[in-house]
Formats: structure tokens, C-alpha cells, sequence
């Protein structure tokens, strides 16, 4: 029978409420859910991890219960100690201090002591200590008999240099013997025996072992931070299977470097196994901080506390020591530096490049760098280096490292300075010498290099003692191009001199040269303010090469001379040469030095050049034109133009570093004229047959001279400034007609004519000049003066020229009446301006007289107290006599004057006279004058116009004066003169002239007219039998109908009349050639005889018209002007009135 178990299912109260709520229940179309068998695997993991994390949380519990018990804390720091104390070296005491226990993550039991010191015997002073010391121990392996330590920590780690000290001494305290490349075994295998043994007990614990330091340092020296080797953060991790890595982050000299490692170390049972250090550093700052600027020319960064910036250096280090026969231990260093930059001026950086892979040979005890590609700006060379124990080499003292010696060889090497202007150049070089470290001293017992220029050996040493650095070099040179001097040229060395042979020299060859280096490698004594200077001599003996001046003088090629550099000044020393122009032109030099003067404190370079030339003055005119001296920056000139021989002196001051903003070039020339001669003019003069001396700086040109100027013979000493604090001096003799004197001073020609001989000397900025004028003629033409020749008179005055103009200053005329002191200015186009402060053309003038050009015109203003106006009454009666049709000077000219008194004609002199006057096409446009007479009587003349547009008006209220005063008639007193002109064709001017209430004194013409006879008849006097007194006769009025012209004046319908005569007149005042020609009729007794012309009808027969008498006389004046003839017809006397006319003369 077979048996069935049987399972009780028992639901809950509440079970059937839950079982409705399932989805598999009620009236629903989705299928029934099946639940699983088994709970789903997230949920279990879910639940294990649960249980794990509160097993774990149970077991930190219960450990953290029994730390702070104190039931762990006795072991804990038993089994710390102990480990501790096994890992301090022998020979030390360990010395720990407060102690902590508590728990720490990851889950360890962690021991931590305070101020833990290391010292080399109980109760001696620390040379190390920790500031924090922490131990963790696996709390778990404290149950059992093997505590297991997991790992520790330090931080704030101090060793100084008694610690180091301490750790060379041997058991019996004596310092350690020098070290040397042969040790190099030895201290290998005691390395790695200490590293097995610790490595055995530390590096194969099971679980293994963390180490963690942080904030540590080494002091290696007293110095600075320079001198502290820095643990800013590591890590190392064993496995426990021998091998650990390390990572974490070290400083040198305060410079962080990333660090990371291997170490691999066999168990205490394989010893035949090798054991391995690797190391990689990235950043490690150069060994050598200050190599960068060890060749410097910068004093500042020679100073004992220069900052030098850190180069950057990845360093990979590899040891593996082998025991076993035939395997090879390894001891290797890789350097690679980054930005590595050699500095060698404030401004001048090479960067050097490549790869140091040292490596010993414990079989040779040789340190071997293997050959590497190196670069140096542009220039490469493969560089391999082999460094032993100096053979036979004392120690210096006990410690330190033995003297060694190397080997050094570069090969496929080219040099191509980047400064220099040359092609590349291959070459091969080796270097022998020795290294003492104890003296710092390198010495170089053998340098020789091979190129394709040409080859030099060389011995030397550099010592880096520290109070005085030093470099000695001495580097003989045979038989080498000067391309290649360039190349082989050392940079630092003497820069001045060097960049100048770049620059300057090319061509040729050095037949023989030596260098003589010694440079300090630190510009100042430390602790005092003394500077220490270099001794570096060079001579260079050259041929054949080009060699430039100065600036763009053109080169010397084919040049013999000398290089010199001493006391840190150079010398460039010129026997002989030739100058080739770009024109093909020629010159010889020599005798020449250029000296290059020691960088200054403003970090210039100053040189001094000084060369003979000697060639035709064409070449020397093309030479001198070129920068520095660019002598047509103060003359334009064409060299071609030069003509004669030349020997001159160029001495040229100048910085070579100067550049476009600094200091100007200082120079000289001086140079020897034979025979010279300019084709064109200077200042319009032609210089010809030149001899005597020449000299030229960038202030003033000095010459001293005789000649011809435009073909007269002339001295000529002068001094021409260029700068405006240098005065000029002349000093020149000639004689000037009027063509000389317009290509010398143009525009003199307007007040000058005629020969005048000239003395021209003086200081400053213009001529002192002094003309002799007796033989010219001087012209006043706006006023109508002039002094004819042969008249006395000389000038004096300084002349100054600039181009085509000309300014008379000082101006000082004297002469018999006439003199003058003002400023007169011409150009080209003639005078443009006349200042006379004082000016006397007459006894008694008292003027200043303005002239100035304007536009095309000229204006002049006169004032002053008195003048007189005679010869410019004349010149406008000229003027005015003219035609207008622009025959004259076109010349505008406007004057106003302003003057006390005029003096005029017949002694008669006008006051407060005012004036205005405007010619324009050669006559007068415009004039108006006002003034008052010695009667105080106002006058008035206005003229308007030009042509047939004239207008003039003239009133006086002292006719006879202001007549007198013109010289139009001079018997004539009082009166009131009236006159209004029309202009016309031809210079005509024709109007009413009226003059009322006059007297007329002593008129000949009067006098004659009354006395004379005609044909045997009565005299007029007689004829009418009375006595006419013509000594004064009063007149009421005269009036006529005037006509001016350049022809003369013609009156009509004349008439003059008073209580005693009168007259009716017409006709020619006078002419062009001055003769009368007048006709008219005189009536006596006018008052009483007018008075039949008034009776009605009657008096048209009687008076014969309104202005005529009973009574009159016909007559004729004809001939000279002042002394005319009259004719009476005797018939007129008897006729009356209207029958008289049939008398009158035609």
C-alpha cells in the first residue's frame, strides 16, 4: 500500500479578503498571475547583502567596544613598537611618544604616536622626527600568533643634515673615504643587499603592507629652498609577494614633481633572483639650476640671490642588481630636459635640446652617456660623453668624490648660430679633460675642431668655486674662413665685437687669430658691492673681406686689417681697401680703426669710427649722402654735379643698438678741396676753382675757401649752421651789378639798380653786409623818390637768405639829406614787405613808412610828423597826366598817410593832413586827402575812378595856398576854390572850376598884358587912360569850363572878374611841350563898364553878353608857359560891346 504524506494548508482570518484583491480574482479577462515556487534572485541577493553589512556592522561594534575598553590597546601598541623599532637601521634609538589607539577605515585597529624622533644613540639629540606616526594592525590577526600589520602612516617627516652626516659614519666613527667610480660595485651591492633584507621581512607579509608619508622634507644643506628635498604626498603598496608600487608627489627645492616607482625584491630564499628599482619622475627640476644663466650677460642674474626658474626635467631611473654568474646588474639614468633655454642677453634665449642616457659599466667602471642627437638653436651635433676615475687622482681631502676624467665627442655636427647670416656649417669636435668635485675645477687638456672653414684647438678650464666662478679658454685659430669664424665664434664671448664681425664682415679669410677667454661666471664678490670683470682678449689678423663702415656707408671690399677686443672694448683696424659706390665710382680708404666701447647702463653700445678716403669729389659727394652722415638732408645735391680732388677724414660716433628712437649719430668730415667745383648753382651762385679746406658736422659745415662765385673771384669763410644753437659766421667779398645781385638776393631790383660792390660778413643767421651805393641808383617808386648815381650814400644791413628770399634786416641807409633805418623782405617775385621805422628823404622829414605786399599789389602806410611831399605831388601829377590805358606799371599799390605837417611847393606847408591813395593799371584809381592850411583852412581832394568814370572833386578854402602848395599857381592869395572834373576819353577831365573872392599879387602875366604894346599902339593901360595897378588885384570870382588832358589844360568860357579889371578867356593853358596858347579880352574898370550889360536890349550891344563891358581890350598870350607873348588888337579898344567880338583874336 502505498503511503502518501500529507501537508495542512491553514489560511488566516483575513486571508479570503486578501485572495479577492489578486488580480486572478473577480470578472476580469487578464489571465491568472502564477506566483514562483522560489523568491526571485534580486530579492535574495538583496538579503544577503543585508546580513553581510550587519555582520560587518556587528564585528566594527564589537571591536570598537573593545578598543575603547582598552582590552586591545596594551597589544596594539606592543606589537607597533616592535615593528617600528625593527625598521630603525642599527645604530639608532627610537623614541616614541604619546600613544593613541583607535579604529580606523578600512577596518584595522590604528596605533598613532606623537613626536617620534630618531637619534643615533639613546639621549643624543634627533636627526629625525615625525610629527605624526600612525601603525595599522588587522584587528582579526590579533587573536591569533601572528599579529599582521597593514599598513602605515607618517606625516611631518624632518632629516637635516646631521642626520645624513650620521648615517655615513661606520660602526668606529670615522668619516667615509672619498668616493669614486670604482666604488660605484661596492655601494651597488650594498644598496640592494639592505633592500633584500628589508624587502624579505616587509615586502612578503601576507596581506602585504600600505605605506603613506605626507608633508615631509630632507634637509640636504644650510641653503635655502634649494636645499630641501620635499615628500609632499606618497604611496607605496606591497603585495606580499616581494613587489611594491609606489606613486605620489615629491618637491625639490619647492618645485613638485610627479613621482612613480617599482620595486621588486625576491624572498630571503632565492638570492640568485635579481632585484629591481625603477623610477620615473616627471618635472624634476635640472640638477644644475643655474646652467641656464651661466653665460649671461645680464649682471643680474650673476647676483648670489638671482631667481632662477626651474627647468623642468622627466628622469627615469633603472637598477637591477644580479648575483647570479652571468647576469649583469644595471645602473641607468635617463635626463630629459624641457624648455631648456640658454640665456644670453635680457632679450636673447637659445634653446638647448636632447637626451642624456648615462649608463655604468661595472665591468670598466666607466660612465657612459650614449650618443645622442643634441640641438642648440639651429645648430645639432651628436654628443656622447665616456667619464672614468682620473688615472692616478688624489683625493683632496677625506670624503667627497675622486677627481675623474672624460672624453667627449661630437660628431655630424653642423653649426648654424641663429644670428648669423652664413650657411650651415659641418663639423666634428672632441673634448678631453678632467673634473675635480672637491675643487669644483673642469679642465679642458685638449679641444680641437675640424670643419669645412677650417679648424682651432683649444685648452681651458672653468672653475664654479663659489665666492669667484670662472671661465679661461685659449682658442687658436689657422687658416679659417671668415664664414666660418662667424659660426665657431662662441656667443657669449665678447657680444659686441662678435655681433659686429655678423653684421659687418664678410668674405675673406682669417689668417691667423687667437681668443684669450676669461669671464667671470658671477658679476659680483658675495657680500660686497665689488663687480668682477672679464680680461678677455682676441686678435684676429684678416684679408680679403668686405667690410662695412658704419650705417649704409658703402663697404671697403678687399680689405687688409685687424680685430681687436681687450678690457671689453673692441677694435676694428683698417690697413687698406677699396670702396665701391652703386654708381661704379671709386674711392681709396685706410688708416681707418673702429672702436666698440662696453655696453653702457642704459644697455647701450656705443662705436667710434675714424677711416682716411681719398678719391674725386663726385665719390666723396655720393659717399657722405648715405646714413649716418646723409649730408642731403641739408643740401640737396647730385653727386655728378661734383667736380675736383678730394682727401677726406671720416669720423663717425654712433650706437649700434641704438635703433630709429635712440641717441643720434655724431660725425665728422673733414676734407681737402683741390681744384672743386659745383655744375649747379648754390642760392643761384655757381662755385668753381674751390681750394682750401671743408669741415662738416651734423651742427655746422666750417669753410675756408677762395674762388670764383658766378665767375668772380671771391674769399669765402664761413660757418653754415644745421642746428639751431650754432650761430653762423660769413665772410665773403664781391662785386654785384644788377645780374649778380638778383641771383644773389632777388627782388632788390624794385629799389636797387646799378653796380654795387659788397662786403658781406658776420654771426648768426644772416649776412652783415655793406654796400656802397654811390654808384647806384636807389628808387622809392610808390612815392616817387629816388636817389640818382653818383649821389653818396652806403648801406648797411643784415641779409639773410632762405631759397628765393631774401630779408634786409637792420636796413640802415645814410647819405648827404636822405636816410633810412627799417627791414626790408623780397622773394621771387619781388619786394614783399619795407618797415622803415625812421625815414628822411628830405631835410626835416620825420616819418615811418609800412610797405607791404598784398596779393599783387603793394600797401603803404605813412605817418609821422613831418614830410615832405614834393616828389609825390609830382608823381601823382604824372600819375594823373597818364592815359589809363595801363601804359605804366600795373603794380596795385594803396598808400595812407597820416602826417602833422606836409611841407609842399613855394614854401607853403599843409597840417593834419590825412591821405588815401589807390593806383591801380599804372594810374590813380582812388585819392583823398583832407587837411588845413597854415590858415587853418580845410582843403579837400577826391578823386573817384579811372577813365572816362573819373570823378574829381577839390575844394579849398585857401585857394591860393593850396595852389601855391601844389605848384599850380603861386600868386593867388585867400579864395575859395571849387572843382568838379568828369572823366573822359584819353585820359580827359573836363568841368566848372570856380574860384571866388580872391587876390592875385605880382602876376607877370597881368603886368605884361596891361604894359605891352602892340604894333607901335597904346598899351592897354593907355589905351583905357588910366594907371592899372597889377601889384594886388581883388577878384570876386573866376570860373571856367577846364580841360585836363595828357595833351594839357584847355579853358573855355572863362571868366574872371573883380572891382577893377576883368577878363573872358579861353584856350591852351599850356601843352605837352609846356607853350600857351590863349585868347581873351581884358576890361578895366570891370564894376562900372559890366554895368551896360545889364541895361535890357540895349546892353546885349553895349556889354556884348552877360559877363562882358563897354570897355575891353582883345588879346593873345602864345609861346613858353612861363613866358608867353601877348598881342593887343588896338582896334577893340574903340569897339563897344557886340562889335568888339568882330575884333577878338581866333
Amino acid at each position: 500500500m502505498n503511503r502518501h504524506d500529507t501537508h495542512y494548508v491553514k489560511f488566516e482570518r483575513d486571508a479570503g479578503r486578501r485572495l479577492r484583491a489578486l488580480p486572478s480574482h473577480g470578472r476580469r479577462r487578464i489571465g491568472p498571475v502564477h506566483a514562483p515556487l522560489l523568491p526571485p534572485a534580486g530579492r535574495l541577493a538583496r538579503r544577503t547583502v543585508g546580513f553581510s553589512v550587519l555582520a560587518v556592522l556587528i564585528v566594527i561594534m564589537v571591536a570598537a567596544m573593545l578598543a575603547a575598553s582598552g582590552l586591545l590597546a596594551g597589544p596594539a601598541q606592543r606589537i607597533a613598537g616592535e615593528t617600528l623599532q625593527r625598521m630603525v637601521p642599527e645604530g639608532f634609538a627610537l623614541t616614541l611618544g604619546k600613544t593613541d589607539v583607535r579604529l580606523s577605515w578600512p577596518p584595522s585597529l590604528a596605533v598613532t604616536f606623537d613626536e617620534v624622533s630618531i637619534s643615533p644613540d639613546a639621549g643624543a639629540e634627533p636627526v629625525a622626527t615625525v610629527r605624526l606616526l600612525s601603525v595599522q594592525i588587522d584587528p582579526a590577526s590579533l587573536a591569533g600568533d601572528n599579529p599582521r600589520i597593514a599598513g602605515i602612516a607618517v606625516e611631518g617627516v624632518r632629516i637635516d643634515r646631521a642626520a645624513m652626516a650620521a648615517l655615513t659614519r661606520d660602526d668606529a666613527g670615522t668619516t667615509r673615504e672619498p668616493f669614486g667610480l670604482a666604488q660605484v660595485p661596492q655601494q651597488f651591492d650594498v644598496l640592494f643587499e639592505g633592500l633584500r633584507r628589508w624587502g624579505a621581512v616587509h615586502l612578503h607579509r601576507e596581506g602585504g603592507l600600505r605605506l603613506r608619508i605626507a608633508d615631509s622634507a630632507i634637509l640636504t644643506d644650510n641653503g635655502g629652498a634649494g636645499s630641501v628635498f620635499a615628500v609632499n604626498r606618497l604611496t607605496a603598496r606591497a603585495d606580499g609577494q616581494g613587489n611594491a608600487t609606489l606613486d605620489g608627489e615629491i618637491a625639490f627645492g619647492g618645485v613638485p614633481s610627479a613621482i612613480a616607482g617599482e620595486i621588486d625584491v625576491p624572498r630571503a630564499g632565492q638570492p640568485s633572483e635579481p632585484a629591481r628599482i625603477s623610477m620615473t619622475i616627471d618635472a624634476m627640476p635640472f640638477p644644475w639650476r643655474r646652467f641656464p644663466t651661466l653665460f649671461s650677460e645680464v649682471a643680474a642674474d650673476h647676483e648670489p640671490g638671482a631667481e632662477r626658474p626651474p627647468v623642468p626635467t622627466e628622469t627615469v631611473l633603472e637598477l637591477v642588481h644580479a648575483p647570479s654568474q652571468g647576469a649583469a646588474n644595471t645602473l641607468r639614468a635617463t635626463l630629459t630636459p624641457q624648455d631648456l633655454s640658454l640665456k644670453l642677453g635680457a632679450d636673447d634665449f637659445v634653446p638647448l635640446g636632447g637626451r642624456i642616457i648615462a649608463s655604468y659599466g661595472f665591468d670598466d667602471q666607466v660612465l657612459s652617456v650614449e650618443p645622442r642627437q643634441w640641438s642648440l638653436g639651429r645648430s645639432t651635433f651628436e654628443l656622447s660623453v665616456r667619464i672614468r676615475d682620473a688615472v692616478d687622482a688624489a683625493p683632496s681631502g677625506a670624503g667627497g668624490i675622486l677627481p675623474l676624467e672624460f672624453d667627449a665627442i661630437a660628431n655630424r655636427g653642423r653649426l648654424a648660430p641663429a644670428d648669423s647670416p652664413e650657411q650651415s656649417l659641418r663639423f666634428a669636435a672632441r673634448a678631453r679633460g678632467t673634473f675635480d668635485p672637491a675643487e669644483r675645477l673642469l679642465r679642458f687638456t685638449d679641444m680641437e675642431m675640424q670643419s669645412d672653414a677650417g679648424g682651432a684647438r683649444a685648452e681651458g678650464q672653468m672653475s664654479f668655486y663659489a665666492p669667484a666662478p670662472s671661465a679661461v679658454f685659449q682658442l687658436d685659430i689657422e687658416d679659417m674662413s671668415v664664414a666660418g669664424l662667424k659660426q665657431f665664434w662662441p656667443a657669449p664671448v665678447a657680444r659686441g665685437a662678435r655681433r659686429w664681425v655678423l653684421d659687418n664682415l664678410a668674405g675673406g679669410r682669417v689668417v691667423s687669430g687667437r681668443f684669450d677667454i676669461a669671464e667671470p661666471l658671477r658679476r659680483r664678490v658675495p657680500g660686497t658691492d665689488r663687480r668682477v670683470r672679464g680680461d678677455t682678449a682676441i686678435a684676429l689678423d684678416v684679408e680679403g673681406v668686405r667690410f662695412d663702415i658704419a650705417g649704409d656707408l658703402p663697404p671697403v671690399r678687399d680689405a687688409v686689417g685687424r680685430i681687436e677686443y681687450a678690457d671689453g672694448t673692441a677694435r676694428m683696424l683698417l690697413r687698406s681697401g677699396t670702396v665701391f659706390l652703386p654708381s661704379g665710382r671709386t674711392a681709396d680708404a685706410s688708416d681707418g680703426v673702429m672702436v666698440i666701447q662696453p655696453e653702457d647702463d642704459a644697455g647701450l653700445v656705443a662705436a667710434d669710427v675714424n677711416v682716411r678716403v681719398r678719391g674725386s669729389a663726385d665719390a666723396l659727394g655720393e659717399i657722405i649722402a648715405y646714413r649716418p652722415i646723409n649730408a642731403m638732408q641739408y643740401r640737396a645735391y647730385d653727386p655728378a654735379d661734383l667736380s675736383g680732388d678730394v682727401d677726406a677724414q671720416i669720423a663717425i660716433g654712433l650706437f649700434l643698438n641704438g635703433g630709429e628712437d635712440g641717441p643720434r649719430p655724431d660725425w665728422t668730415v673733414d676734407m681737402d678741396l683741390s681744384d672743386a667745383a659745383l655744375a649747379e648753382p648754390v642760392d643761384g651762385a655757381l662755385l668753381t676753382g674751390l681750394d682750401g679746406a671743408v669741415s662738416v658736422t651734423p651742427e655746422r659745415a666750417e669753410l675756408d675757401l677762395t674762388g670764383a662765385i658766378d665767375g668772380l673771384p671771391a674769399e669765402i669763410a664761413m660757418t653754415i649752421p644745421f642746428a639751431p644753437d650754432v650761430e653762423a659766421a660769413r665772410s665773403i667779398t664781391l662785386q654785384l651789378d644788377d645780374t649778380d645781385r638778383e641771383s644773389f638776393a632777388p627782388g632788390l631790383d624794385v629799389l636797387l639798380r646799378g653796380p654795387t660792390p659788397l662786403e658781406l660778413e658776420g654771426t648768426g643767421a644772416a649776412f652783415d653786409v655793406s654796400a656802397d651805393l654811390t654808384s647806384a641808383e636807389l628808387i622809392l617808386p610808390w612815392i616817387g623818390w629816388s636817389k640818382g648815381a653818383g649821389v653818396g650814400a652806403r648801406a648797411r644791413f643784415q641779409l639773410l637768405l632762405d631759397g628765393d628770399a631774401a630779408v634786409l634786416d637792420a636796413f640802415s641807409l645814410t647819405g648827404g639829406p636822405f636816410g633810412a633805418e627799417g627791414r626790408i623782405a623780397v622773394d621771387g617775385n619781388g619786394l614783399t614787405r619795407a618797415r622803415f621805422g625812421s625815414l628822411r628823404l628830405n631835410e626835416g622829414d620825420r616819418v615811418s613808412v609800412d610797405v607791404r605786399r598784398e596779393g599783387a599789389g603793394y600797401i603803404v602806410d605813412v605817418e609821422g610828423q613831418s614830410v615832405d611831399a614834393r616828389a609825390l605831388i609830382r608823381h601823382v601829377r604824372r600819375q594823373m597826366q597818364q592815359s589809363g590805358d595801363g601804359g605804366g606799371d600795373d603794380t596795385p599799390v594803396t598808400v595812407s598817410a597820416s602826417i602833422g605837417t606836409v611841407r609842399g611847393f613855394r614854401g607853403v606847408a599843409m597840417r593834419n593832413v590825412r591821405a588815401e591813395l589807390s593806383i591801380r593799371n599804372g594810374g590813380v584809381e582812388n585819392l583823398s586827402i583832407t587837411g588845413r592850411s597854415a590858415a587853418d583852412m580845410p582843403f579837400s581832394v577826391a578823386i573817384r575812378g579811372q577813365g572816362a568814370a573819373r570823378q574829381v572833386r577839390v575844394e579849398a578854402l585857401d585857394a591860393g595856398g593850396f595852389l601855391r602848395f601844389l605848384d599850380l599857381y603861386g600868386q593867388i592869395r585867400g579864395g575859395v576854390l571849387d572843382a568838379r572834373l568828369q572823366g573822359g576819353a584819353g585820359g580827359q577831365l573836363s568841368g566848372p572850376v570856380r574860384l571866388t573872392d580872391f587876390r592875385v599879387f605880382d602876376e607877370p602875366k597881368l603886368a605884361q598884358l596891361v604894359s605891352t604894346r602892340a604894333g607901335g599902339s597904346d598899351s592897354l593901360s593907355e589905351a583905357v587912360r588910366r594907371d592899372i595897378d597889377t601889384r594886388e588885384v581883388v577878384f570876386n570870382i573866376a570860373q571856367a569850363d577846364a580841360l585836363f588832358s595828357p595833351a594839357g589844360l584847355s579853358v573855355r568860357q572863362g571868366v574872371v572878374r573883380g572891382p577893377l579889371v576883368g577878363f573872358a578867356l579861353q584856350g591852351q593853358v599850356y601843352d605837352r611841350d609846356s607853350q600857351m596858347r590863349m585868347t581873351g579880352t581884358f576890361m578895366p574898370a570891370y564894376g562900372v563898364n559890366s554895368l551896360f550889360a545889364e541895361i535890357p536890349i540895349l546892353g546885349l550891344f553895349l556889354g556884348n553878353g552877360r559877363e562882358r563891358g563897354l570897355i575891353g581890350v582883345t588879346f593873345k598870350l602864345e609861346g613858353s608857359f612861363e613866358q608867353p607873348q601877348i598881342t593887343i588888337n588896338p582896334l577893340s579898344v574903340i569897339a563897344p560891346g557886340l562889335f568888339r567880338s568882330i575884333f577878338e583874336f581866333r
